[in-house]
């Protein structure tokens, strides 16, 4: 069942925007009986559509030009006029202009009826269906249930209805503009067209696979252009008698316009009678009309000549002459000021209505421009919704524009044709506004509007969907698919039910179904940026990171500031290890939305990571709860804050109230169980603990994240491994790809020393998905707890041949070759792993782990080791402590020049407090094995101004320095009177080079 979308030109009523007592533009129609009956017109010419989409060049230019051509040729009255163009063509004015024409036409009368826009067919559920879009169409397809469009049945039963009380239609259809958006759409546009009206006269643009084009020299479209020239006078060509038959405005029409389109447009003329009479026509408008051919301007400087000023359809009346309540009326609607205070527009046109103060045509011009004012917005909106839009307002903004369209009910006669529909969009917006504040406690109500909205309007595809959504979040999926599936036959190349299934098949993790359903939906032209987004959502979760990462990006092509995206790319990089990268898309995201995104980010880690203080992290979480009151994850998000960063039985036990309102408003919320649970074992309760976890688990069985957290705390508080063992399995039977619960379960494995069965595990998950990361990854990490080390450095290397950016590896692998004493190497990794993660991997971690193997080697005599680890360590981190080690290795191995230059290197370079003592003790040292007593003398008297009765200098030392000065006499007394066990050589070696130990034997004998 394809829906084709084609394109119509169609003229009809026009409606001013204010309103004047005025004749001009009136939509009320004046039948001033002429010697052959009374011509009227209803003109609608839109290129500016309220949807993005769908706008065209030329087409309200059209019905202006055409409106002059009745004027000034046809001599037709002005009040017989009536014309709707860009924002006025609403649905409802249009439908109400066809009715006044019908009601007012009698036997004698013409009725001219004209048409610029967009025009669509869809094959739907009953068959093939036909529309002309008005301004407030949308652009996919959804004509059940919203305002928007006029039903070409509604047409025809105008067209009967005139006819058969002896009036003559002449439908104008200048079709198919090229460019729209549906492929196909002319075909079904023309076939559609040309099967009905056949009561009436019908000029069509194009025929059946063709598109109407528009000249941008002539600022027209061609088949208008030609076609009011060849109704002047110039396609009196064959006969040339002063009169236009059909079949000559069909040979015109044909040899200029598709002259003038190169074959690509050919005009049709249908009437019962080829050869009959349209009209008389007289040798002046012939002339002008020859005149004009390809000029546009001669034509355009007559009619001017004529009396017509300017091509606009505004209407302005002095305000002196208006009466005052109109006027009132106008400012209240300029301001906006429509309902809701006692001086509203509302306020005043009820006033009116009831006291009678101004006419029935004011009052009714009054009406429909109330009407159109208050269901514009509410229109746009649904449209936005149907269209897919990335970001649709609160569920306020919903209900206030609900409340709007109840006001136009109230507004609009109760026989009113659009009435339905009005009603229809109302209960939708009600019902949305409970599922956008994910106000579960209501669903309920909103489940009963959307099956009231359904009654009057089955054929909604948009209300399906709004069901489906409804029982989305309800978890009840069979009666969501149900929905979704009706919404796409109805509209079969509408792309937001087909997305709305694979987010269901994601939910319940059928993530191929998923992903083939979203793909489907990129064919339909759905938004790319939300559909690449949703693709990547489930790559991300199959742990396919660097697939997820490519259509994330594809999504920030189509809009950069989808805040999705943005985040999924923080989570992405967080789950690989890559905190850097991920703090930095999680920064953009909060630019555009602070509150939704610290929550998404980890409450915990959000904090520590983004320095947030307390008090401005309460104040977040307290807004997210002001703008999200229904919302279940605000809640249980704040009762985690209070759980974590206070203490004391008060502050627990509104925690556990967060909790339980978490609960209230969404039963489904897991963590809400599992984080009460937590809370219980804080207050010393196991017992309670285990009934909130178990409870999460009766709730939704189905999810495996339930599961996980029992198994967590049944692990890290119960102590019961094979609980948690059992557990953690169910969470991966749930969910095949959940990545937290192997890691957990391998963890587990691990650490109660079952490497087998954690081997045996993953080797047979990489069978099947032999690029996973995480799984290669946790199976380096198994071998590494194992004292494996060649095995567990393969799977680390594995991980990063596969990803460079998986940063998880870098500092796996750098431990690895550390425990392997390579430590050059460990030195690389470990650098990449800082770059990837600077605040897990903190350079001095490392080089701390290289000072205890230098103490070793130091402590065997294996200096030189000692030195080149060291120098790795200085590489990774020129810290004080890394320069203090290396340049004591440096004097220990005699290596005094080296060491006298380091030691002057790392000074000056670093700040020295808490180190001038151990560094100026080994100037002194290095001085001493320089023979160099100035500089001795300098490091001497530094030590001086940094030592105190608690840090004395050492007595060695001391003995040296007054050595090197020439009080030997002194020096040797000094060593004579120490600990004989600080002279032992053994000990000496540790803290003293060669030279200095000879130096000190020396001065002991």
């Amino acid at each position: 069942m394809n829906k084709q979308l084609y394109s119509l030109i169609l003229f009809f009523v026009f409606l001013q925007n204010g309103i004047s007592q005025g004749e001009r533009g009136s939509v009320s129609i004046v039948t001033k009986k002429e010697k052959n009956g009374t011509t009227r017109a209803l003109l609608v010419g839109i290129s500016n559509y309220i949807t993005e989409g769908l706008k065209l060049g030329y087409a309200h230019k059209d019905a202006l030009l055409f409106k002059d051509y009745l004027k000034k040729v046809e001599l037709i009255p002005d009040e017989n006029i009536s014309t709707l163009i860009d924002g006025d063509a609403l649905s409802i004015n249009i439908l109400d202009g066809l009715k006044k024409i019908m009601d007012q036409t009698q036997s004698g009368d013409i009725a001219y009826i004209y048409f610029a826009g967009h025009g669509d067919v869809v094959d739907d559920l009953k068959g093939k269906q036909g529309f002309l879009l008005a301004a407030d169409a949308n652009n996919r397809q959804e004509y059940y249930g919203t305002n928007g469009v006029v039903s070409l049945k509604f047409i025809n039963e105008v067209v009967d209805n005139i006819t058969s009380k002896g009036g003559k239609v002449i439908l104008i259809l200048d079709a198919c503009h090229s460019g729209f958006l549906f492929q196909e759409g002319s075909k079904k546009n023309q076939e559609t067209l040309n099967d009905n009206f056949i009561k009436s006269t019908k000029f069509l643009s194009c025929g059946p696979d063709q598109v109407s084009i528009e000249s941008a020299e002539l600022e027209q479209g061609y088949f208008t252009y030609y076609l009011i020239l060849g109704l002047m006078g110039a396609a009196d060509q064959t006969e040339v008698d002063g009169q236009i038959k059909y079949f000559e405005l069909e040979l015109f029409l044909d040899k200029n316009v598709t002259g003038e389109t190169n074959q690509k447009q050919t005009p049709v003329v249908w009437n019962q009678k080829s050869t009959s009479i349209f009209r008389a026509i007289n040798a002046k408008d012939k002339t002008v009309a020859l005149n004009s051919i390809k000029k546009t301007s001669v034509l355009k400087k007559a009619f001017a000549a004529r009396g017509i000023n300017d091509n606009s359809a505004e209407v302005s009346t002095p305000a002196t002459e208006m009466n005052p309540i109109v006027q009132d009326f106008n400012a209240l609607l300029k301001k906006g000021d429509y309902h809701g205070t006692a001086n509203s527009a509302y306020e005043l046109f009820s006033q009116a209505r009831k006291n009678q103060t101004v006419d029935a045509k004011t009052i009714n011009k009054m009406q429909y421009t109330l009407v159109k004012a208050l269901s514009t917005d509410a229109q746009i909106l649904i449209n936005d919704y149907i269209g897919g839009a990335e970001a649709l307002p609160s569920g306020k903004t919903f209900l206030d524009f609900a409340k709007q369209l109840e006001i136009c009910l109230d507004v609009l006669d109760k026989d009113a044709f659009d009435r339905d529909r009005f009603l229809t969009s109302k209960l939708f917006l009600e019902a949305y506004s409970i599922i956008r504040n994910l106000n579960f406690s209501n669903y309920k109500i909103a489940e009963q509007k959307l099956l009231e909205a359904l009654k009057l309007q089955p054929r909604a595809a948009y209300i399906h969907n709004a069901l489906g959504l409804l029982y989305n979040e309800s978890e009840n999926y069979k009666k969501s698919f149900s929905h979704y599936a009706t919404a796409q036959k109805l509209i079969p190349s509408w792309a937001l039910p087909l997305n709305n299934i694979a987010v269901n098949y994601t939910d319940l993790f059928q993530y191929e179904n998923a992903k083939e359903k979203y793909f489907e939906a990129l064919k339909l032209n759905g938004n790319k940026s939300v559909l690449y987004s949703n693709i990547g959502v489930v790559f991300n979760l199959e742990g396919k990171y660097q697939k997820a990462e490519e259509y994330f990006k594809k999504s920030l092509e189509f809009n950069p500031n989808n805040i999705r995206s943005l985040k999924e790319l923080g989570n992405l990089n967080k789950m690989k290890g890559n905190i850097k990268q991920s703090k930095e898309w999680y920064a953009k995201a909060i630019e555009i939305d602070t509150s939704g995104t610290f929550r998404d980010y980890g409450l915990s880690d959000y904090l520590e990571d983004f320095s947030v203080d307390r008090t401005k992290a309460e104040d977040l979480l307290k807004r997210a709860i002001k703008e999200n009151p229904h919302y279940s994850n605000v809640y249980s998000d704040y009762a985690d804050f209070i759980k974590n960063e206070t203490s004391g039985e008060e502050n627990l036990k509104v925690a556990d109230s967060l909790y339980r309102v978490a609960i209230q408003n969404n039963p489904y919320n897991e963590w809400a169980y599992a984080g009460r649970g937590w809370l219980f074992h804080q207050l010393k309760n196991d017992g309670q603990a285990n009934e909130s976890f178990l409870e999460g688990i009766r709730i939704n069985p189905r999810k495996p994240f339930a599961y996980y957290y029992y198994a967590d705390f049944q692990d890290r508080v119960l102590a019961e491994p094979k609980n948690a063992e059992k557990n953690y399995l169910k969470a991966i039977k749930k969910d095949q790809y959940y990545i937290p619960a192997y890691e957990a379960l391998i963890k587990l494995y691990n650490k109660s020393k079952q490497q087998d069965k954690a081997v045996k595990l993953l080797q047979k998950l990489l069978r099947t998905n032999p690029n996973s990361l995480d799984f290669q990854n946790l199976l380096g990490d198994t071998y590494f707890s194992a004292d494996n080390l060649d095995k567990a450095i393969s799977c680390y290397k594995k991980v990063i041949e596969l990803d460079a950016t998986y940063a998880k590896a870098y500092g796996n692998l750098a431990y690895s070759l550390l425990q392997k004493k390579d430590f050059g190497q460990a030195k690389d990794y470990f650098v990449l792993a800082n770059k990837y993660d600077p605040y897990k991997n903190k350079l001095t971690q490392f080089t701390d782990l290289l000072l205890i193997e230098s103490r070793a080697k130091i402590k065997n005599n294996e200096l030189h080791q000692a030195q080149l680890i060291l120098e790795t360590a200085y590489n990774v981190e020129s810290d004080i402590a890394a320069g203090y080690a290396l340049n004591e290795v440096y004097y220990l191995e005699n290596e005094t020049e080296k060491a006298k230059i380091f030691l002057e290197k790392i000074i000056k370079a670093n700040e020295v407090k808490f180190w001038e003592v151990k560094l100026f003790e080994l100037g002194i040292k290095i001085a001493s094995d320089a023979d160099d007593s100035a500089l001795g003398t300098l490091y001497y008297n530094k030590l001086g101004t940094v030592t105190t009765n608690k840090t004395k200098i050492d007595q060695i030392v001391q003995a040296l320095y007054l050595n090197q000065i020439g009080k030997t006499k002194e020096s040797k007394n000094l060593l004579k009177n120490l600990n004989p066990l600080l002279l032992n050589e053994e000990n000496l070696k540790l803290k003293y080079s060669e030279k200095t130990i000879q130096k000190i034997k020396t001065l002991l004998q």
